[in-house]
């Protein structure tokens, strides 16, 4: 979601295949968890100048995004940019088109 607060985008759309996820960003408190930081910075992103949509999916709908999360929350930096598309997100890209 960060990207678009480069003014590239003002209607995103973000799905998700975490159902507690959603409903934590979506709770008009902060809650009181472990979750707390992460789920307070991206409520402080939501709300800025810009339309973001949530959504739920199923996690086999999405192999890229999936693989693409798992890949940044593995990385030892705040977060993971792909220049360029690698073998295995390809992979997963056309694995999501024929499916």
């Amino acid at each position: 979601m960060e990207v678009g607060l480069s003014g590239f985008w003002q209607n995103v759309v973000c799905e998700m295949d975490c159902l507690d996820a959603l409903q934590l960003i979506q709770l008009e408190s902060s809650p009181s968890t472990v979750e707390h930081e992460l789920v307070c910075k991206i409520k402080d992103i939501l709300i800025r100048n810009w339309s973001v949509e949530l959504s739920i999916i199923q996690q086999s709908a999405n192999t890229v995004a999936d693989y693409m999360a798992r890949c940044a929350f593995s990385s030892q930096h705040e977060y993971k940019e792909w220049l360029s598309p690698s073998v295995d997100i390809l992979a997963r890209v056309q694995h999501d088109i024929a499916t």
